[in-house]
């Protein structure tokens, strides 16, 4: 695997392999194997971020992946009455 990617695989990143982490592009959980075709190198920053679901990473085949910033909806906002109404207080 270091042979073949010599650095991390996310966008811009040079990160050498020696730095890098083994991520399973299948889950090793859901039945993902462990072999070449299923692992990619990434260094400790974007591999974090795939698991944390910052980052999404698809496989294209040929060796060839996609990085895509994962965008999560906007969090509701509520105003401070509404927030201590919620929580049982009042502000009056």
């Amino acid at each position: 695997m270091t042979v073949r990617d010599k650095h991390c695989q996310a966008p811009g990143c040079d990160r050498p392999a020696r730095w890098c982490d083994a991520h399973h592009l299948k889950p090793w959980y859901h039945g993902g194997r462990t072999d070449l075709n299923n692992l990619i190198l990434l260094c400790r920053r974007h591999h974090r971020a795939v698991h944390q679901r910052t980052w999404r990473l698809h496989t294209l085949g040929g060796g060839k992946f996609r990085f895509e910033l994962h965008r999560r909806p906007p969090r509701e906002r509520t105003d401070s009455a509404q927030r201590a109404s919620a929580n049982g207080r009042s502000l009056a």
